[in-house]
């Protein structure tokens, strides 16, 4: 294995304005994780559903597809990761310290690039879940394409892009189940009858109420009488 100081270091666009930055692959043996990251997202836990999947991902694909973001100059023996930790623990727990991932090297500090890392992700929220389901499945959680398809099956690709549409989401299915087994509705058509009912009166409000418990106000027969008309 090629020592630090001899591996290629590619000179790439500057962090922060003017912290040289630089992209190669490094050891993970040479990486070591950010002190201050909280415990959750350190090391490989038992149970936790995130890592879970993450470690699922890194298996398939062979290694880490996105590179971790470390600080420090070229040719060091060590280097502090600022972006990656659970990409770095998983890696390590299903390769060892000697296998190598991509990395970006930065003369920013672990504290700068953890900052504005963690204040800019944004995870997929559930009607963008639905939106990419239905423009491009295969981009999905093969979990959360299981869940979509047994949607699909129920009411159908026009009824989802009705829900995207009206603004709705994945969340607006769950909502429209909950409704029909509030009022004791069940057959064929029904989930697809209260969804489009839902999403056409602006009633997702209620059905979040019915969810919590069924404290509402309206009573089955009149959700019933509407459903009818």
């Amino acid at each position: 294995m090629a020592k630090t100081s001899d591996r290629a270091f590619v000179p790439t666009a500057p962090l922060f304005g003017n912290k040289k930055t630089y992209l190669t692959t490094l050891p993970l043996s040479a990486l070591a994780p950010t002190e201050f990251n909280p415990v959750s997202r350190s090391k490989v836990v038992d149970g936790d559903r995130a890592m879970k999947k993450l470690l699922a991902a890194i298996d398939a694909a062979g290694t880490i597809i996105q590179p971790i973001i470390v600080t420090g100059a070229p040719g060091q023996a060590k280097y502090t990761i600022g972006d990656g930790n659970r990409r770095y623990w998983c890696s390590l727990f299903l390769k060892g310290a000697d296998h190598e991932v991509p990395c970006v090297v930065t003369e920013a500090s672990v504290e700068e690039i953890y900052a504005m890392v963690n204040s800019t992700q944004k995870p997929l929220t559930s009607k963008d879940k639905l939106d990419n389901y239905v423009r491009h499945p295969a981009a999905l959680d093969p979990k959360e394409q299981v869940r979509l398809a047994k949607m699909e099956a129920e009411v159908g690709r026009a009824a989802m892009k009705m829900v995207l549409r009206r603004g709705g989401s994945a969340a607006t299915f769950t909502q429209a189940k909950a409704v029909a087994r509030y009022c004791g509705l069940s057959g064929p058509g029904v989930i697809k009858k209260v969804l489009t009912w839902l999403v056409t009166t602006g009633s997702t409000n209620f059905a979040n109420s019915v969810m919590r418990a069924n404290k509402t106000e309206k009573k089955p027969e009149l959700i019933l009488a509407q459903l009818a008309a």
